[in-house]
């Protein structure tokens, strides 16, 4: 049977006195073609939608063919709604798992201070008082003077703000009688006692 013929004669599934000989042409050939089986569908589709609701013919049963393809579409669609409701829920797990690891990463990330670019300084003939008071803001130390000669030596020197403040203090120290102790967050400044 050709689809010409079929759809000539695809009616016929829809009245009970079809023969069973034709009715199983009919069956084969919309078992091999998508195409006549979605006609026929349709037709079974239009047919169902002009059926009295409230008749006493609503209860008669549908050619078998029709019970059939309404089961498989159904099946389908079924997968359908299957599939679309899997995807989502992959979608949100996702979207979840993404916000937990970017919460994540931004609650572990070790705090950096800000980059700052430093250059050198110069002191030339400044007093330690001076020096001191840039070089503890810096550090946020405190300065205290054990002695009172060191605040006003006059020095010639170069600070590097990058550097630790562990170096300053060594090369401070490097000055004849000049002593720099560094205890918790304060810096005391007192005279050397050379014996």
């Amino acid at each position: 049977m050709d689809c010409k013929t079929f759809r000539t004669q695809v009616a016929d599934l829809f009245d009970k006195k079809v023969s069973p000989k034709t009715q199983a042409r009919l069956q084969r050939h919309m078992d091999n073609c998508e195409a006549c089986r979605n006609c026929y569908e349709e037709l079974a589709s239009v047919a169902d939608r002009l059926r009295p609701r409230h008749s006493p013919l609503q209860n008669l049963q549908k050619p078998a063919a029709s019970r059939r393809w309404t089961k498989a579409a159904s099946e389908r669609e079924q997968a359908r709604t299957k599939f679309k409701a899997a995807a989502i829920f992959a979608g949100v797990i996702l979207a979840a798992g993404i916000t937990a690891a970017t919460i994540h990463h931004a609650q572990n990330r070790p705090a950096q201070p800000p980059q700052v670019k430093t250059t050198p300084v110069n002191f030339a003939n400044v007093s330690l008082d001076s020096i001191l008071t840039v070089v503890a803001l810096h550090y946020g130390q405190t300065v205290v003077f054990r002695d009172e000669e060191p605040r006003q030596m006059q020095l010639i020197m170069t600070w590097n703000p990058a550097d630790p403040l562990s170096d300053f203090v060594r090369r401070l120290n490097a000055f004849d009688g000049l002593l720099l102790t560094m205890q918790h967050d304060t810096l005391f400044v007192e005279m050397k006692n050379e014996e």
